[in-house]
């Protein structure tokens, strides 16, 4: 009896939903008028174009360099 019940409630909630769908067509708002546009005329002009792209660049492995001999580097008073 409970399946029953149910069944009743859903029908008669699919009716009411169903109904409230269905309006005057009276009541529908009226539809708008089309806008009107102006028209742009486009032409050739002078401009500054950049090639510049900031960016930053790393290698897929990032290693230090060492030297392979031993010491430093010392200043040559010579030079």
């Amino acid at each position: 009896m409970t399946i029953h019940k149910w069944s009743i409630a859903g029908w008669a909630a699919f009716l009411l939903i169903f109904s409230a769908c269905q309006g005057d067509k009276k009541d529908a708002p009226p539809t708008a008028k089309p806008q009107t546009s102006t028209e742009l005329t486009l032409g050739p002009r002078s401009t500054t174009i950049y090639n510049d792209f900031p960016a930053t660049i790393e290698g897929i492995e990032v290693v230090q360099l060492r030297p392979m001999v031993d010491g430093g580097k010392t200043r040559n008073k010579g030079m």
